[in-house]
């Protein structure tokens, strides 16, 4: 009897052991997780396990902010909800290597001061033309820009300045602007679309007339109406 006393004891802390080893890596992976740093601790009449999205309103009395204690719910909150938030994806140990040799390499060639190629595609990695081409006629929509601005010479010496490989990325002519800009208009047209479909409730409409300072008479239609949360 005493022979199995001893025995449960020896294995006692064993148990107690991989208890903790699980509680500080659930810990930790909780805080590796990248989706954490868009988070806030709770305040006192929270939940004091969960941690709370830091960008929803806490003044709003309908929609009380996100917490939860799950990485890929918070993650999924965020993508559904707040899409313009980007989450940086930790680096694999493969990305990690690859990046140390890259460091190395970098190193070697500002030796030889031969980095201007180097230099040159990590800016064309970084530039995101379809981003840029929507913000671009985002400019010169919401401005209300004439298209023209993209034959000047200014607004190209602008670009490259501030990415030296966005040169030949920026449309140069008018007309290219033109069909962009409808492009565009297609694609927020379809998108709008799509939410009057998902409406639960009438439709309701509202209008605005206007004359524009070019002397257009223009129409708003403005629609209102309920959708899911």
């Amino acid at each position: 009897m005493s022979f199995l006393q001893e025995a449960d004891s020896s294995h006692a802390p064993s148990t107690t052991v991989e208890s903790t080893v699980g509680s500080h890596s659930r810990k930790k992976g909780k805080k590796s997780s990248p989706v954490w740093a868009h988070t806030r601790k709770p305040f006192e009449d929270e939940d004091q396990d969960f941690l709370y999205y830091s960008y929803c309103d806490i003044n709003d009395p309908i929609k009380k902010p996100y917490g939860i204690d799950s990485a890929s719910a918070m993650t999924k909150h965020i993508n559904r909800k707040h899409p313009h938030i980007l989450i940086e994806k930790p680096l694999s140990k493969n990305q990690q290597a690859v990046q140390e040799q890259l460091r190395q390499l970098y190193c070697q060639a500002k030796t030889t001061r031969d980095t201007e190629d180097f230099n040159l595609e990590v800016l064309e990695a970084c530039l995101n033309v379809p981003a840029l081409i929507e913000a671009l006629i985002a400019l010169i929509v919401v401005r209300n820009l004439s298209f023209c601005m993209v034959e000047w010479t200014e607004f190209h010496t602008l670009c490259q300045v501030l990415n030296k490989a966005a040169k030949g990325k920026v449309p140069t002519a008018h007309s290219t602007v033109r069909l962009q800009v409808e492009e565009a208009w297609k694609k927020h047209k379809d998108t709008v679309r799509q939410v009057v479909q998902a409406a639960i409730s009438h439709i309701h409409i509202s209008l605005d007339i206007w004359t524009s300072p070019n002397r257009w008479l223009l129409l708003a239609i403005c629609a209102h109406f309920t959708l899911y949360d």
